[in-house]
């Protein structure tokens, strides 16, 4: 992880060896080292408030990859339209309230907390899905409900001409939305996960396509909080047998996409969660034959699974993944952030069960989500984490590790940890590490410049926090302002790459005059401070050109 760099007048102050700390030009000492690539780098765009979760996807047909943002407690989305060669300059903001003046105020937020992309209705031209809350007052007599919105793509049009097509939500707390094609007829489906407003059930409801707003198409499973929350879903093949060859076969089977939740212990409305572990999976296979999911509370339901990842603790994980590592259109690999352990756990499945407790180091981080992709495409599951908050480890006297969250924890700018596989054999690399922003929340990767086989670029987003402390004073993640996080970065990553962390000279003589150091006559010691910022490991030397 690189350091901010202090000055010689900081350091002297501390007592330490004064240092004069020379900036270079990255570009002199990396012509000659790799001319073909450019320097991985970060750009920010400004989107609406607090981007509560981010998607992307051709949005225009032109063959390049746009983005498309929610935004928690405001009134749009954001699309971002790529210019072919990785630039977003190209903004269209879409008005989601339900009032549809755009004069709304505050009682009509519209609170978009969840976004997709998807081809809802098989046309080719992919749609837009996002979840909006509306948010709900102290002393309303009526539940307030959510809205559920396909905004249905069109080559020629701008998003905000888009038609639309809104589903009502009576139980309007948003959980988790997932979008796929679950039956294999060449229109994605819609997962939805939420909850009542009394806190007493979730739902899992099911929107299938070409035509969501059907009631034929529609499936709606109640799940009581008492079995626990579900607090993520994905969809992915879990691996059984397709009978009868499918859709238009005799038996109208279909290579199917199955539903994976990631469950909570059980939750009592007024008490909170029981006490037990937050590493519970569930499984439910979709029935092509039914063309439904089992219900996770019937008894006698055939194919639903339930197993654990065998957590260590009972920390709430920071999110969940699932991946197919060899390519058979099975999922064989799960990963979540390790609650407040400061590692990455990872399950990856053997025959019919589930290797579990295998560990990756994040670091003295708290993460607050996960992604898993092969980045850098060579064939191996890659790990990217956003870190929210640093973590405090000490050692009790009874030799106990301890982990603290403090004020110093909340640091002003936090980093995306990039996991990579170990290309020389099993296990994983040590972190790559770069400052993206001040509470990074998701690390999405996309294709959004160069070819098939190039590196992919990371699309980070960060919401508005608030925290509690012990003595249950509130800290308001602001900076004083509401806003202070508003914009998108893009992270531009190469396989190849290297970058300079610092360079001190030495010995250097401080100047209490002018508050500087001067170097005088002789010889000086020079040391240059190196990090691989591509996606491949490097090994020996390289020249450096060092003109003061």
């Amino acid at each position: 992880m690189s350091l901010s760099p202090q000055t010689a007048q900081d350091r002297f102050r501390e007592g330490r060896r004064a240092l004069l700390l020379v900036f270079l030009l990255m570009a002199m000492p990396l012509a000659s080292f790799v001319p073909a690539v450019s320097a991985s780098h970060i750009t920010q765009y400004a989107v609406q408030r607090d981007p509560s979760d981010i998607a992307v996807g051709d949005l225009d047909c032109d063959g390049d990859n746009d983005i498309v943002s929610a935004s928690a407690m405001g009134h749009f989305i954001t699309t971002l339209y790529n210019d072919g060669s990785g630039g977003f300059a190209d903004r269209q903001d879409v008005f989601i309230s339900n009032n549809n003046s755009q004069r709304a105020g505050f009682v009509d937020t519209a609170n978009g907390v969840d976004v997709e992309v998807g081809d809802i209705n098989g046309d080719g031209k992919n749609d837009i899905i996002y979840y909006q809350e509306n948010i709900r007052f102290v002393g309303e007599t009526f539940v307030r409900p959510g809205n559920l919105t396909v905004l249905w793509g069109d080559c020629n049009g701008a998003v905000n001409t888009w038609s639309d097509t809104a589903i009502t939500i009576s139980n309007p707390i948003h959980v988790s939305m997932e979008v796929g094609d679950i039956n294999d007829d060449g229109n994605d489906d819609i997962i939805l996960v939420s909850i009542d407003a009394t806190f007493s059930n979730q739902y899992v409801q099911i929107y299938r396509g070409p035509d969501p707003s059907l009631l034929t198409n529609q499936q709606t499973m109640p799940v009581p909080l008492t079995n626990g929350l579900y607090t993520d879903v994905m969809l992915g093949h879990w691996g059984e047998t397709v009978q009868g060859g499918g859709i238009g076969g005799p038996i109208g089977d279909c290579e199917d996409l199955d539903m994976w939740l990631l469950r909570t212990p059980p939750y009592n409305a007024g008490v909170g969660f029981s006490v037990g572990h937050y590493d519970n999976m569930t499984v439910l296979e979709y029935d092509c034959l039914q063309d439904q999911f089992p219900n996770p509370m019937t008894p006698t339901a055939q194919g639903v699974h339930e197993f654990k990842l065998d957590a260590e603790h009972d920390y709430p994980m920071g999110g969940m993944d699932i991946y197919d590592s060899n390519g058979d259109g099975e999922v064989d690999m799960i990963a979540v952030v390790d609650g407040i352990t400061g590692n990455i756990s990872y399950a990856e499945k053997s025959g019919s069960s589930w290797n579990t407790q295998n560990y990756v180091v994040l670091g003295d981080y708290k993460g607050a989500s996960i992604t898993i992709e092969d980045v850098n495409q060579d064939g191996e599951a890659d790990f990217f984490v956003p870190t929210e908050l640093t973590l405090t480890r000490l050692q009790d006297s009874s030799a106990q590790n301890q982990t603290y969250l403090l004020l110093d924890n909340l640091r002003e700018i936090n980093t995306v940890e990039i996991i990579l596989a170990d290309p020389s054999g099993p296990g994983y690399l040590s972190s790559l590490s770069f400052d993206v922003g001040r509470r990074p929340t998701m690390a999405i990767p996309g294709q959004l410049q160069g070819g098939d086989d190039s590196a992919f670029e990371i699309i980070i987003g960060q919401q508005d926090y608030s925290y509690r402390f012990a003595n249950n004073a509130m800290w308001l993640d602001t900076q004083g302002r509401a806003g202070a996080g508003d914009f998108l970065s893009v992270l531009t990553l190469d396989n190849q790459d290297m970058g300079i962390t610092g360079v001190t000279i030495a010995p250097a003589s401080y100047n209490p005059a002018t508050g500087e150091s001067q170097l005088g006559e002789g010889t000086r010691f020079v040391n240059v401070s190196v990090k691989n910022t591509g996606l491949n490991p490097l090994s020996g030397s390289i020249d450096v050109d060092l003109e003061v």
